[in-house]
């Protein structure tokens, strides 16, 4: 007998129930910026975040040939909450990691019955064309 899922639909209902704070902050942030706002920023991909915290640094570093008009305390509290985002990222990270390898390893238990429903279907309609094949033949002779 297979085990019970520890995953039930009431833990996977107190686990959206606990993730609900951080989809509002989320959506908070993200409706900061009007979409033609968001659509129009320059560089949004992975090494966005990695440069910002380099010019950041370098900036910190040799403040002295910074442009007056760059406001480096607003750029330092931007990594800052990029660092509290990355915080909250990294268990959930993990846990998506988790319950992915679970649900392959539950797949994997049942993967050789499929494996003989998916054979037999196919012997099936294998048969099932040969027999219409046969039928043509003979209405052709």
């Amino acid at each position: 007998m297979s085990p019970q899922s520890p995953i039930t639909e009431n833990s996977s209902q107190q686990l959206f129930e606990a993730l609900q704070p951080i989809q509002d902050n989320i959506n908070l942030l993200n409706s900061l910026l009007r979409k033609n706002q968001r659509c129009s920023l320059p560089k949004k991909s992975e090494g966005t975040v990695s440069f910002v915290r380099e010019s950041l640094q370098k900036a910190i570093e040799h403040e002295e040939i910074i442009p007056q008009q760059v406001d480096v305390s607003e750029i330092a509290a931007k990594v800052e909450l990029i660092d509290q985002i990355e915080k909250a990222l990294q268990p959930l990270e993990q846990m998506r990691s988790q319950l992915l390898q679970a649900a392959t390893f539950m797949a994997s238990e049942v993967y050789i019955p499929c494996l003989g429903i998916h054979n037999a279907i196919k012997l099936h309609e294998i048969q099932q064309a040969r027999h219409e094949q046969e039928a043509i033949d003979l209405a052709v002779v």
